[in-house]
C-alpha cells in the first residue's frame, strides 16, 4: 500500500518512514535500509534517518556502519555534540574503549565545556582503573554548573552500586556537596544529598567520628528539601528521624507540626509529634496527641504497639498508673516479648511498689534473653530490691559494677541495697561514687551526709 502510495502520488515522501518501519517489523533489514536511503535523498540527512539505520547496523551486528551514520551526523550538525557523544556510546558498548576515549578527548580538547563528555571518559578511567584521571574528570564535570543536574545525579546512584569502595567512599560525599552547591535552587540537588548521607550512615560507610557530622548534613540537606518540596512524605520521615537521632527536639517538634498540618491521616507523625511533646516535657499534650494517633493506627500492629509502650511511659509521668498499666498491658497483648515494655513496665512498678510478682516474672524474662544488658539487670536488681530481696539485688548490681558502668544511677541502687543490708560505710562509698558520675541524683547529696535512704 506504501510503496503504491508513494509510486503514484507526488509529495508523500514522509510515508517513508511508516513503509521503512513496516519493513522493521518484518525484519526485512535490507529494504528497511533502502527505503532510509530513498527517504534521504528525498529529504536529506535527519537524526530520525541516520539512528534509525544504526540500530539496523547494530542489531545486525555492524558496528562499523553505525559508528559511520554517527560520523554523518558530526559532519552534518558540527555544533551538536550529542552525535559525538553518542558515537562514544556505540565504541563503549562495542568494547573500542580505546577509540572512544580519543574521541571524547578530540571533544573535549576543543570544546572543554561539554561535561557531559567529562562522564563519559570517567567511565572508562573507571573500567580502567586510571583512578586519578577518574576522580579528576568527575569534580571536573560535577563543578560544571551548566551540567543537567540529572546526569549528576544518576552519575552518584550508579557509583553507589559499587560501594564499600575506599575510593568512592571518600569521592561520592564530596560530589553530593558539590551538587547542592551548583544547583541551589534545585530540590533534587538537597534530595539526592541528603539520600547520600543517609546511605552511607545504613551502610557503615563512615569512620565512627565522622556520622554525627553526616547525620546533621543529610539532616539539613532534608530540611532543605522539605522547605521547597513539602508535599514528600517519605523525606518528611527522614527528616524527623534524623532530628530524634541528633536529639534536635526544637526543631523536631517544629517539623513534626508542620508534617502534621500537611499529612493529618499519617498515624506516624502522631507518633513522632508525641514524642517530641514527651521529650519537651508537656505530658498532658503528648498523651492527647499519641492517644490521637492509636486511634488512627488500628491496623498497624509495630505502630500501635510504639503508641501504647510510649502512652505507658507518659501516663506513668501524670501519675496516672491505671492507664499507665493498661497501656503496657495492650502493648504486651501485641508483642508479649517486647523488651522496652518489659522493662518500664516492671521498673515502674517497682518503684510504686505494686504488682511485684508480676514486675518479677517480667525483669526474669528480660535478664533471661538479654543477660548482659545492663539496663534490663538493673530493673531486675531493682524489683528484687523492692521484693525485699536485698542479698540477690547485690549479687547483680555487683555484676553491672564489674562491667565497667559510668552512670551514676547504678551507683546509686548499689548503694541503696548496700544500705538495707547494713553496710552503711558500703554504701556512702558507693552514693559518693554516683554523685561524681551524676550530680543530678535524687537526694544523693542528703544520703551522703545523712548516711541514710532519703525517702
Amino acid at each position: 500500500l506504501y510503496e503504491q502510495l508513494l509510486d503514484k502520488i507526488s509529495g508523500t515522501e514522509e510515508y517513508l518512514f511508516n513503509l521503512a518501519a513496516v519493513y522493521l517489523y518484518l525484519k526485512d533489514y535490507d529494504k528497511a535500509l533502502s527505503t532510509y536511503g530513498r527517504a534521504e535523498k528525498s529529504l536529506g540527512l535527519t537524526e530520525q534517518i541516520a539512528y534509525q539505520r544504526q540500530k539496523i547496523y547494530l542489531e545486525l551486528n555492524q558496528p562499523d556502519k553505525a559508528i559511520e551514520e554517527s560520523r554523518k551526523l558530526i559532519a552534518h550538525f558540527p555544533d551538536n555534540f550529542d552525535y559525538v557523544l553518542q558515537m562514544a556510546d556505540i565504541l563503549i558498548s562495542n568494547k573500542r574503549q580505546s577509540e572512544a576515549t580519543r574521541v571524547l578527548q578530540q571533544l573535549l580538547a576543543e570544546h572543554p565545556e561539554v561535561s557531559a563528555a567529562r562522564l563519559k571518559l570517567a567511565d572508562i578511567y573507571w573500567q580502567d582503573n586510571q583512578i586519578d584521571r577518574f576522580r579528576e574528570e568527575l569534580i571536573t564535570a560535577f563543578q560544571d554548573s551548566t551540567l543537567h543536574i540529572n546526569a549528576k545525579i544518576n552519575t552518584l546512584m550508579r557509583y553507589m552500586t559499587y560501594l564499600p569502595n575506599a575510593t568512592l567512599q571518600k569521592l561520592i560525599p564530596q560530589l553530593a556537596d558539590m551538587v547542592a552547591a551548583r544547583h541551589p535552587d534545585n530540590s533534587n540537588a538537597y534530595l539526592i544529598q541528603g539520600d547520600v548521607y543517609s546511605a552511607f550512615i545504613e551502610k557503615e560507610l563512615l569512620p565512627p567520628g565522622k556520622v554525627e557530622k553526616a547525620k546533621k548534613a543529610a539532616r539539613q540537606a532534608y530540611a532543605t528539601y522539605v522547605r521547597m518540596q513539602p508535599d514528600n512524605f517519605s523525606v518528611w520521615q527522614n527528616l524527623l528521624n534524623l532530628e530524634l537521632q541528633l536529639n534536635m527536639n526544637d526543631s523536631l517538634q517544629l517539623h513534626a507540626d508542620q508534617a502534621l498540618e500537611l499529612f493529618p491521616n499519617q498515624p506516624w507523625l502522631y507518633l513522632i509529634n508525641g514524642i517530641a511533646q514527651l521529650q519537651a516535657g508537656h505530658y498532658r499534650q503528648a498523651a492527647q496527641t499519641l492517644e490521637a494517633g492509636r486511634r488512627r493506627a488500628a491496623n498497624n500492629r509495630k505502630l500501635l504497639i510504639m503508641f501504647y509502650s510510649y502512652l505507658g511511659d507518659i501516663y506513668h509521668e501524670l501519675k496516672e498508673h491505671e492507664k499507665s498499666d493498661r497501656a503496657y498491658e495492650a502493648a504486651l497483648d501485641l508483642d508479649p516479648f517486647n523488651y522496652t515494655v518489659l522493662n518500664n513496665y516492671s521498673y515502674y512498678l517497682s518503684l510504686r511498689g505494686e504488682k511485684l510478682d508480676k514486675a518479677a516474672k517480667m525483669s526474669t524474662e528480660l535478664i533471661r534473653n538479654n543477660p548482659d544488658n545492663n539496663t534490663f539487670l538493673d530493673t531486675y536488681a531493682w524489683v528484687q530490691y523492692a521484693l525485699g530481696n536485698y542479698e540477690e539485688a547485690r549479687r547483680v548490681f555487683e555484676k553491672i559494677i564489674a562491667s565497667g558502668v559510668t552512670e551514676g544511677i547504678y551507683y546509686d541502687h548499689y548503694g541503696d541495697t548496700l544500705y538495707q543490708l547494713g553496710l552503711v560505710d558500703e554504701a556512702v562509698e558507693q552514693w559518693k561514687k554516683a554523685r561524681e558520675l551524676d550530680q543530678n541524683l535524687e537526694n544523693i547529696d542528703q544520703k551522703i551526709a545523712q548516711r541514710k535512704i532519703i525517702q
